[in-house]
């Protein structure tokens, strides 16, 4: 077997398990040539683009130890977890996710299909660029999801979070490094960083991606989004995909400065095209109700979580931006409001400030 391989991580057992694994499921033969590109996969995952003579193909490995600086540790089955969520929602929203390959258990793999003639949404907005279109189109596309699973018995069951917190993908990955982290360094914000916890944990209603971000989401040269990196999917509380999309909207307005208005423009767009999909009722009544509050720990939490913006790093007056309106905004819950949010980032991003 030919193999060549771009980075100094994959190891011999890297290789050799990878091949092993495509040859198990039949895509590598005895004597092939293999060719592996490593894309990343942030902290949590390796992630290879894995070429042979029968196809090209993205492979996933889950870690049990997150790379950061603090000690993370996640239970590996989350990658069953995504899985289903990008099996599921291949099916409901044929090319919006990519096609489920293979998954191997005892290896903790998953291969999907590559995402091919289109753009990561992170590089456009990290660029600079915030376009309409793209936030109608991801936030129409997150309410059809939600909307879709909501009241639906098998969903909740299949995606159900587990009963024992300290194994729970989205407590370990989520609600501890994100939230409880940045209660415990704030404590005066202890009380309602722990209300906010508790609204969300007991409104499960649908399908919740995790880490619906502009770094999981391709667009197509269509326009049309692509989701991936579903790793903390479960049953919950909608809300949370919501704030944590708003979330990279209102962080890179700060990180823009002068040239961040078009960065809110566009969390008011994706919020507006969710409520449109959403249409009135009580399952849009709460979102609306929790979003506020979410948004604000959210904010507060990547600069001062577990997983701070890799953009933000290093840059302490955006940092101390960030935590300045947070921080008023948790202050004020369960009074907080989007529209004080979104006013106060609009503020900060704007070329008089």
């Amino acid at each position: 077997m030919e193999t060549s391989y771009t980075m100094s991580e994959l190891s011999v057992e890297h290789l050799t398990l990878l091949a092993t694994v495509l040859t198990r499921h039949g895509y590598l033969a005895a004597g092939e040539p293999l060719h592996v590109d490593v894309l990343g996969g942030g902290v949590s995952n390796h992630v290879l683009r894995v070429v042979t003579p029968r196809r090209r193909l993205v492979v996933k490995q889950s870690l049990p130890k997150l790379r950061v600086a603090m000690d993370w540790y996640a239970d590996q089955e989350r990658i069953w977890r995504e899985r289903d969520y990008l099996q599921l929602v291949g099916e409901w929203f044929p090319g919006h996710a990519p096609a489920v390959l293979f998954s191997d258990e005892a290896a903790y793999l998953l291969a999907i299909s590559e995402v091919t003639g289109a753009t990561l949404w992170k590089q456009t907005l990290m660029a600079g660029v915030c376009e309409p279109a793209t936030a109608v189109r991801a936030g129409t596309l997150l309410a059809q999801i939600h909307r879709r699973s909501h009241e639906t018995p098998v969903v909740a069951a299949q995606f159900a979070r587990k009963a024992d917190r300290s194994v729970d993908s989205f407590e370990q990955l989520r609600i501890d490094p994100y939230w409880r982290t940045v209660a415990h360094a704030h404590p005066d914000l202890a009380a309602p960083i722990d209300a906010i916890i508790a609204a969300m944990e007991a409104e499960p209603l649908a399908l919740v991606h995790g880490d619906y971000s502009p770094k999981n989401i391709f667009v197509k040269h269509d326009g049309n989004p692509v989701v991936l990196d579903a790793e903390v999917a479960h049953w919950g509380d909608p809300t949370f995909d919501v704030a944590f999309c708003l979330n990279h909207f209102l962080l890179k307005a700060v990180y823009h400065g002068a040239h961040g208005a078009p960065f809110v423009a566009g969390a008011e767009t994706f919020w507006q095209a969710y409520q449109r999909v959403m249409e009135p009722g009580a399952l849009l009544d709460g979102v609306t109700a929790r979003l506020p509050g979410q948004l604000a720990a959210l904010f507060l939490a990547r600069v001062d979580g577990k997983s701070p913006a890799e953009y933000l790093v290093g840059d302490e007056t955006k940092q101390a931006t960030v935590r300045a309106i947070a921080t008023a905004a948790l202050r004020h819950y369960p009074h907080t409001t989007l529209a004080a949010l979104l006013a106060d980032v609009r503020q900060v991003a704007s070329p008089i400030h």
